[in-house]
């Protein structure tokens, strides 16, 4: 960016230059008037780029912000699952005199559903837990290699980390070989 911003106070320069030498007489209006355009597009052309470059660390400004975001969410977003009753309403038949199938919670609008069931369900919601989890090692490029010593490396989208054991214990992080 500060070459841009040079390069733009450099064409400004230059400008007043051929506007002395016109109010000297040593350049005729013509021809200053053909510079100064020349300029002109030149300096759009530069200004053009330094809007794109301060776009661009709007943007990564946000991003930052997006990440930090998710990071808090994360935990959240990987842990939540639905809740897994062991019954489920039953309810009416739509009919002419009830268009919507609106039903009163009674005893006999409740179904316990057999245990077969049930393990499906939450087989069901922990599959899509580790999906969830895949897609976000996936999303962060994250990759742990665990070496005999107890150090792990940590490799992520974002650069790489290595925990020694002592760092490790500091962090109150469990370790199991």
């Amino acid at each position: 960016m500060t070459a841009l911003l040079e390069q733009k106070e450099k064409l400004i320069r230059r400008r007043e230059r051929y506007l002395e030498q016109h109010a000297e007489g040593l350049r005729p209006l013509q021809d200053v008037k053909e510079r100064i355009a020349d300029l002109d597009d030149q300096e759009a052309v530069v200004e053009k780029e330094l809007e794109a470059l301060r776009e661009s660390e709007r943007y990564l400004a946000d991003l930052d912000r997006l990440a930090n975001e998710f990071v808090q969410d994360l935990p959240y977003l990987l842990n939540s699952s639905p809740v897994i009753r062991d019954y489920e309403t039953v309810s009416t038949e739509r009919a002419e005199d009830n268009p919507l199938g609106i039903y009163t919670l009674t005893p006999d609008a409740i179904r316990h559903l057999p245990e077969e069931e049930l393990a499906e369900k939450r087989r069901a919601a922990e599959d899509e837990q580790a999906r969830r989890y895949r897609s976000a090692y996936e999303n962060l490029e994250l990759g742990v290699t665990a070496h005999r010593d107890g150090t792990l490396n940590l490799r992520w989208m974002c650069g790489e980390s290595i925990l020694t054991p002592k760092l490790l214990r500091k962090l109150s992080v469990s370790q199991t070989t």
